[in-house]
């Protein structure tokens, strides 16, 4: 029982740490066209 709660929990945190770095990627390739924060 305690491998499957694991495994949830290390599924979730790879999905959030991906989420956050593709907002990331799309925050550095908007200034870098120039966007509202160049």
């Amino acid at each position: 029982m305690d491998h499957v709660i694991a495994t949830a929990q290390a599924e979730r945190t790879a999905i959030l740490r991906r989420h956050h770095t593709d907002a990331w990627l799309a925050e550095r390739s908007r200034t870098a066209a120039g966007g509202d924060n160049a």
